[in-house]
């Protein structure tokens, strides 16, 4: 198997994984949502939450297969804060440990926390600042760049 294939098995793995956590939550009427950061036409960043819609299985909930290009795993300290800046690609980030606070255009901010899952594209405009709060472990799911976030979600693709 090619480490593209494993990256991409590794990185449907770990959405499995967090999918499968808000499962409970799912279960109580809550379900699962991605946290959406993006710009508008202007350029500023905003911060929405999109209901994943799932269908049912025989054992569990699914959402449709996300084409994966890369895989990343990152570290991060607690206390730090990475001022503005900007997507690097259309990419998931999948919150396995700790606490992050994200800031978006017109100052409203948004709690991350381990179990989330936020999709990142505001590859243009002002961007966003992150804030690390507490030690936090991330695996960042790149995209092709026509994946669209919203269509996937609705469970339209």
């Amino acid at each position: 198997m090619e480490r593209r294939e494993l990256l991409s098995l590794g990185g449907i793995a770990a959405m499995a994984g967090v999918f499968a956590a808000g499962e409970a939550a799912s279960a109580q009427g809550a379900g699962k949502k991605v946290i959406r950061i993006y710009a508008d036409a202007e350029g500023n960043s905003h911060v929405e939450e999109v209901p994943i819609t799932t269908k049912t299985g025989r054992v569990f909930h699914a959402a449709a297969p996300v084409p994966a290009t890369g895989m990343t795993y990152a570290e991060y300290g607690s206390s730090s804060t990475e001022d503005w800046h900007r997507a690097p690609g259309r990419q998931f980030s999948v919150s396995l440990s700790g606490e992050i606070e994200v800031e978006v255009s017109g100052g409203a901010k948004h709690a991350i926390h381990a179990g989330d899952i936020v999709f990142l594209e505001d590859l243009q405009g002002k961007g966003h600042i992150t804030r690390i709060l507490s030690p936090v472990t991330n695996l960042f799911i790149r995209v092709p760049e026509n994946f669209d976030l919203v269509a996937w979600a609705s469970g339209k693709v």
